[in-house]
Parts: structure tokens; C-alpha cells; sequence
């Protein structure tokens, strides 16, 4: 029994590799390398970024703890300041007070010493800097002290030496407050190492002007033109203080609100002071100079002290959220490192299992595909041979009649 001619079988299922070429799967390897390669750049951008927080986290309390040592610092200078102005007024007095003075003196010199004390203290100070590291700066101080006691040097020495070494300390107050980046809080910075250099220059306004009321005609004019620089510079100081922040001027103007009637008197003793000879010698008003000067010295002491807590403030504010943003942006780190891979091993999965997918459904139609044949097959088997015995029955019925016929025609054909 043949199978009929007209039956066909179902055409073969393609390959994947037919379907899926070689190029789809390289194109699928490129897009997830490129998901990779960006996921490795945010992973690493978020591991730099982390890294600069820290830092800068890092820096700022840095300068927060250097500016509470900075405070210690300027006290010192403070008093040195006050100690060499006495001093100076020292080699000056001719006849009033001056074992007063004396007395004066000696507490002034017990408070720079317990202010020593207390920078020696902190561990980033060494005071053998302000020797050059040849000798402890005690030994120094307290050698520099003997010889002005015993009169073994003179008042222009004594205002270098001490300035000498309050330049020294400024500096080191100055390095207190370098940094790299001191972003939105650089301008107050800069104003408050202007408030130390201007007060500064005024301790040595104070220190002149004092020697020359007790020297009178004998202050060279040498040191009537030193004088009017000291006093220009400590203006001009705390005058470009004031343009780098307008905190500064706010707390000065605070500060200074009430002081308007010995200002005044300060303004009145610095014109004679700034003009020419002065030809009288008055240890009064030489010592009234000192403590209208200390006065606005003390001033200046606490705006620097003022304008510190300003920047301390505003440290503390910047370390708050530093420590914030740190640890938002370490947890967006260690959540990245630990999704990142996963999305990537879960792709390549997801692809794989695909590919694998599409081969098993290769193969389940492959196998269904020879069933629908088998089957095709055997149908047609059927149809066949139920169409060859149809056309059996026929022919036999048409043989009976045929010959049913025949012998009927043969029949009447005897008969006759």
C-alpha cells in the first residue's frame, strides 16, 4: 500500500544557531559588557567620591582642633605683646611710679609664663621653634628677662627680640589654619588671620608711642616714621579683614559700640604721636597711652576670639554633614558592590537560560514535528486503504452486474 502523492511533511524546525547567529550572541556579550564596564565607572566614581568626603571630613576637623589651639596660641602672643609694650615703658620711665611699674611688670610676666604653660600642653606646639632649636625658648625668655632687669640691653633690641619671636608664633597661628580646601568658610579664615596681624601691628603702635611720650625730644624721627607704619598697617589689617567678611565687621562694630569715648582719646594721643618731635617727657602720659592701648588690644583679643568661635561654628556645621554624606554615600558604596555584580550575574543567567530555553524548545519541536509526521503518516496509511477497498467493493459490484447483465442478454438469446 502506497502513501498518497499529495501528502507532504511538516518542514523541519531551524537551529538556533540558524536563528540566534554568531553576531546576535556577540552583540548580546557587547551589551552586557557595556552594562559592566558602566556599572564598574559608577562603582568607582562612588568609591572616589567616598574617598573625598573622608578627607575633606578628615581636614575639617583637623582645623576645628586647630583653631580651638590657635586660641591658646594667641594668648600667648597676647601676653608677649603686653610684656615687651611694659617693657619698652620700662627703659622709658625717668621718676614716677616706677617700682609700680615694676610690680606691673613682673605680674605680666607671670601670666605669659602660665599661658606658655598651657600651649606646651598641646602636642603639636614646640616652642624650641621660636629659638631656632637651639635652646628651650624658657631658657631664652627667661636669659632675654635677666638681661633687661640688669639693664644689659636697650629698648630697640627688646622690641626686636620680642617681636622676633611673636612673628614666629603667628606664623605657627597662621599654618593653624591653612588648608587645601576651606570652601565656603575660606573668606572668615582669612579675615581672622588679618584681625592677629593687625593686632599685632598695634601691640607695636603701643609699645612706640608709649617710648616716645617718656623719651619726648630724644625719639628720632627713625622712629616717629616706624610708629606711623605700625599704625597705618594694623588699620589697613583689619580693614582688609573686613572686606573678606562682613561677619567680622558685624562683631567688631558689636564689640566697639560703647568704646566711642576712649577711642576718642586714643584718635587725640595718636596725632601728637604721628606728628613731630614731642618735646616733653611725661611718664603719665606714657603710661595713660599703655592703658588706653591695652584697652583696645584686649578688644582685638576677644574680636579674635570671636571670629574663632565663628569659624569653629561653622566647622562643626560642615563635619555634621560631612558625617552625614559619608555615611549616605558609604552605604550607596556597599549597596552598589553588592547589587552591581548581581544585576550582572543575573543578565549573563538570564541570557544563558534563554539560549538553553531556545534549544529545548529546538528539541520539543523537533520531537513533536516526528510525531505530527508519524501520525500524518499513518492517517494517510488509513485513508489509502479505506479508499482501496471502497474501489474493491465498486469493482466487484460492477463485475456482478456486468455479468448479471451478461447472463440475461445470454439467456434471452437462448430462448429464441
Amino acid at each position: 500500500m502506497n502513501i498518497s502523492p499529495s501528502y507532504q511533511a511538516s518542514s523541519n524546525a531551524e537551529h538556533p544557531n540558524s536563528v540566534i547567529t554568531k553576531k546576535d550572541r556577540q552583540y548580546q556579550l557587547a551589551k552586557l559588557f557595556i552594562i559592566a564596564l558602566v556599572s564598574i565607572a559608577t562603582v568607582t566614581l562612588t568609591i572616589i567620591d567616598v574617598i573625598q568626603t573622608a578627607k575633606s571630613f578628615g581636614k575639617k576637623e583637623e582645623l576645628t582642633y586647630k583653631i580651638q589651639g590657635s586660641i591658646d596660641t594667641a594668648l600667648v602672643i597676647h601676653n608677649l605683646q603686653t610684656e615687651r609694650g611694659m617693657t619698652a615703658l620700662q627703659f622709658g620711665f625717668q621718676q614716677l611710679h616706677y617700682e609700680e611699674q615694676r610690680l606691673k611688670l613682673r605680674n605680666i610676666r607671670r601670666k605669659t609664663n602660665e599661658s606658655i604653660v598651657i600651649l606646651e600642653k598641646s602636642e603639636d606646639t614646640k616652642l624650641s621653634m621660636l629659638t631656632g632649636g637651639t635652646m628651650s625658648f624658657w631658657y631664652a625668655l627667661e636669659d632675654f628677662r635677666t638681661k633687661i632687669d640688669h639693664e644689659k640691653t636697650n629698648v630697640i633690641e627688646c622690641l626686636q627680640t620680642y617681636r622676633k619671636w611673636i612673628i614666629r608664633l603667628i606664623s605657627t597661628l597662621a599654618e593653624y589654619t591653612e588648608s587645601e580646601n576651606l570652601e565656603d568658610y575660606a573668606n572668615v579664615v582669612y579675615a581672622y588671620e588679618m584681625v592677629i596681624l593687625s593686632k599685632e601691628e598695634a601691640g607695636m603702635e603701643r609699645a612706640l608711642g608709649g617710648l616716645k611720650f617718656t623719651q619726648g625730644k630724644n625719639f628720632s624721627t627713625i622712629n616717629t616714621t616706624w610708629y606711623n607704619e605700625k599704625r597705618a598697617l594694623a588699620e589697613n589689617y583689619l580693614e582688609t579683614g573686613f572686606l573678606f567678611s562682613s561677619e567680622l565687621k558685624n562683631i567688631h562694630t558689636s564689640l566697639f559700640a560703647n568704646t566711642s569715648h576712649w577711642i576718642k582719646k586714643i584718635d587725640k594721643k595718636r596725632k601728637v604721636l604721628s606728628g613731630g618731635v614731642y618735646q616733653k617727657f611725661s611718664d603719665d602720659e606714657a603710661y595713660a597711652w599703655f592703658e588706653l592701648m591695652t584697652k583696645y588690644i584686649n578688644m582685638m583679643l576677644e574680636l579674635q576670639v570671636r571670629i574663632a568661635v565663628v569659624i569653629e561654628t561653622k566647622l562643626k556645621e560642615e563635619i555634621s554633614q560631612s558625617k552625614y554624606q559619608l555615611v549616605i554615600r558609604s552605604l550607596l558604596l556597599c549597596f552598589t558592590l553588592i547589587v552591581v555584580p548581581c544585576i550582572i550575574i543575573s543578565l549573563a543567567r538570564v541570557q544563558k537560560s534563554f539560549y538553553e530555553y531556545t534549544l529545548s524548545l529546538f528539541d520539543k519541536v523537533g520531537l513533536e514535528q516526528a510525531r505530527t509526521d508519524f501520525l500524518m503518516r499513518e492517517n494517510s496509511r488509513h485513508v489509502d486503504s479505506k479508499f482501496n477497498l471502497c474501489k474493491c467493493k465498486q469493482n466487484h459490484l460492477k463485475n456482478q452486474q456486468t455479468k448479471r447483465l451478461l447472463s440475461i442478454l445470454f439467456g434471452e438469446y437462448s430462448g429464441r
